[in-house]
């Protein structure tokens, strides 16, 4: 759960607030996307959320596990199962739930090694994005 009542936040107590009057109510358990225009406060407000910003006023209640996928998508060089694993520990069944989500069985299938095939530089940068995906997946109950 996320809720923030008459949030003001700025990136520090001299300057001039940044984000004015937030009020968010995110039950446990939703996925949330923040999307609007470059430079309307997007990252601002989830850097906020996470405590990376000043609370000038408000209340804000962060309640359980919070996943957060940046604007820059990346990949390690290591293999698709750790690309999606990152650091979580291997759940075999949240594993194959994932896999399935995302439709991935048919690509790993493809790939010589399924899922311990090495990727990195190999890989397009616009799948980089589909990987941050998984990693998020693997953290959130959905």
């Amino acid at each position: 759960m996320v809720y923030v009542r008459h949030g003001v936040f700025g990136w520090n107590k001299r300057n001039a607030p940044i984000l004015r009057s937030i009020n968010v109510n995110i039950p446990s358990g939703s996925l949330v996307a923040v999307v609007g225009q470059v430079g309307c406060g997007k990252s601002t407000l989830l850097s906020s959320l996470l405590g990376e910003t000043e609370k000038l006023d408000g209340n804000v209640y962060v309640d359980g596990t919070v996943a957060y996928v940046s604007q820059q998508a990346w990949i390690q060089n290591a293999t698709v199962r750790d690309n999606i694993l990152f650091s979580s520990a291997h759940d075999s069944a949240r594993y194959e739930h994932v896999i399935d989500a995302c439709a991935l069985k048919q690509d790993l299938e493809i790939l010589p090694a399924g899922d311990l095939t090495e990727i990195g530089e190999r890989v397009q940068k616009n799948y980089y994005a589909c990987y941050v995906l998984y990693r998020l997946l693997m953290r959130v109950h959905f």
